[in-house]
Parts: C-alpha cells; structure tokens; sequence
C-alpha cells in the first residue's frame, strides 16, 4: 500500500509524542510533587487515540499500516533510536 503523506502522519504522531515529554519536562522543571505527573498522564491515552485518529485521517491507513510502511519503506519504526532523534526535534530545550 502506498501512502502519500507518511511523513506528515508520523510528524503528527512525533509531536504528540513530544508533547507529553514536554509536559512531564515542565512538571520536573518546577519540583512539583509526584502527583502533578499523575494528573499530567491522566489524559495521557486519550491524547494518543486523537494523535493516532489524526495520523490515521492524513495517511488514509490505519496505524498498523502506516508503521508497515514506515518500515518496509524504511525511514523509521516508531520506539527505535532513530524515532527518538526524530521526537527530540520537537521536544522543547
């Protein structure tokens, strides 16, 4: 299966990636107490589903296929070392 905007669909699930790291970042930032990043992961799943469902809707694929064809096309697999250099591009300093 071809699909035309493969990079704009996982640029979408990066930036959704990178922003709960920015948001724990600035938790951490502040020396707030333990239960500041549970109430920051709370919506962390429902945050994820509407990333995906974006992802999904620019690449007219479901998630599995767009990681297949990440893969076979092989730019990246998302969670190996190259994924992680690409989320850092967006998380914030």
């Amino acid at each position: 299966m071809n699909i035309p905007n493969l990079g704009r669909a996982l640029t979408v699930l990066a930036k959704a990636e990178a922003a709960e790291l920015n948001a724990h970042a600035d938790v951490d930032a502040f020396w707030a107490p333990s239960e500041i990043h549970a109430l920051v992961s709370r919506g962390e799943a429902r945050r994820q589903r509407i990333a995906r469902r974006h992802a999904e809707s620019i690449a007219r694929a479901p998630l599995r296929i767009i990681d297949r064809e990440a893969q076979k096309r092989g730019s990246m697999e998302r969670g190996s070392p190259r994924w992680q250099a690409f989320v850092g591009r967006f998380v914030r300093p």
